[in-house]
């Protein structure tokens, strides 16, 4: 029997390892919080936005699912050694607790499920006799309620070529869309995930879900120009890109944020990429409201130490990461910050007037007044 654990079991590391079990994999959730509403509501609920056509809704019983167990205390669940893998869902400030694997038998592959760019790195050195496989996830899943977790957007889990061949079936079988890469690739699409998560912070300090959010053309812009520099932070500094978002290829992506909203509206399958599921809002956002630490040091303000290192300027991604930082210090929330007040905090960043969104001249043709802020 194939047996493997979870350790940081918040929506994405249920989210795995609730297909898994639906597969008869034998799944420990191993987490706190989320995890334990999840158990307290007697079941795991799975939803997912690209498949309610298709019906998916899937729910296994707990505490008493014959696949899938949970426990909320690290050294506990690490009493049994005998699992294939441990899925890594740790925040990255978190990492430290993953040392404890080091207690399990040595050939068992340890999988990082982490956002950043250099985390198999990073465990590779906390757990030097262990197999370390990367693994990006492009999607985000929310808490729906209690027990019930829902995939809100599209793209395929991918795992470099490390990943067991049992574990790549068992998802596949259980619907899910897998692509096993060589490390390279899968280093190149971790980047590319470090730059679409630089709107996480935007989501999170502006408060709403994003596709109601993303009804503002200037919100759209500040998630435009955010990517853009990140974009150009990376390719600077070196690193390679690989990915889409929803399937679209970023400079795509980028023209239909930059459509005025009446065009943006009159093409319904471009406007519900923007945000698939209605109530979708971005982890960072939860974070806030539940006064948890966030990975903004890992996201934006990567990004922004990044670009001092190669000179290149960055104001949209330098304010982000200073507001979240206050937003933490506060500890009262989401601040809800308007997109007016969110420019007016990224033009004290830009070096020259005018410099920040980058592009602003097709916007200002239809709303000048907010760009002259």
């Amino acid at each position: 029997m194939v047996r493997v654990a979870v350790l940081g079991a918040g929506c994405i590391g249920q989210w795995v390892g609730g297909h898994l079990a639906l597969r008869g994999v034998d799944v420990l959730l191993v987490g706190k919080g989320l995890l334990e509403r999840t158990v307290k509501s007697g079941s795991l609920r799975l939803t997912d936005v690209e498949r309610d056509a298709a019906g998916f809704d899937e729910s296994l019983q707990l505490p008493d699912h014959p696949h899938l167990t949970a426990k909320f205390d690290l050294e506990e669940a690490l009493k049994s050694d005998d699992f294939l893998a441990v899925f890594v869902c740790l925040k990255l400030g978190d990492n430290d607790l993953a040392a404890s694997l080091g207690t399990l038998k040595k050939d068992t592959v340890i999988i990082s499920m982490q956002n950043g760019i250099d985390n198999k790195k990073k465990l590779a050195k906390l757990l030097p006799e262990h197999p370390i496989v990367g693994g990006m996830v492009p999607y985000g899943v929310i808490e729906a309620a209690p027990g019930h977790l829902r995939r809100a957007t599209f793209g395929p889990l991918v795992f470099d070529d490390g990943m067991p061949a049992p574990l790549t079936a068992a998802l596949r079988g259980a619907g899910l869309a897998v692509e096993v890469l060589s490390e390279a690739d899968t280093h190149a699409e971790q980047c590319f995930k470090l730059v679409v998560n630089c709107q996480n912070a935007l989501n999170a300090l502006r408060g709403c879900p994003l596709v109601e959010a993303a009804q503002d053309r200037l919100y759209r812009e500040l998630m435009a120009s955010a990517w853009e520099e990140a974009t150009e932070v990376l390719r600077r500094s070196g690193q390679p890109l690989r990915g889409t978002i929803n399937g679209m290829p970023m400079d795509r992506y980028l023209r239909i944020l930059r459509l005025p909203n009446f065009a943006l509206n009159a093409v319904k399958r471009l406007k519900s990429g923007l945000a698939p599921d209605p109530g979708y809002h971005s982890s960072m956002f939860y974070d806030l409201e539940q006064r948890r630490r966030t990975e903004i040091e890992e996201l934006n303000g990567l990004v922004v130490k990044m670009a001092a290192a190669v000179g290149v300027p960055c104001p949209v991604n330098t304010a982000l990461a200073r507001l979240v930082r206050e937003a933490e210090e506060k500890n009262v929330g989401s601040p809800r910050l308007s997109p007016e007040a969110l420019l007016r905090e990224v033009r004290k960043e830009a070096p020259v007037p005018g410099a920040a969104p980058k592009r602003t001249s097709p916007f200002a043709r239809f709303c000048p007044q907010r760009c002259a802020m």
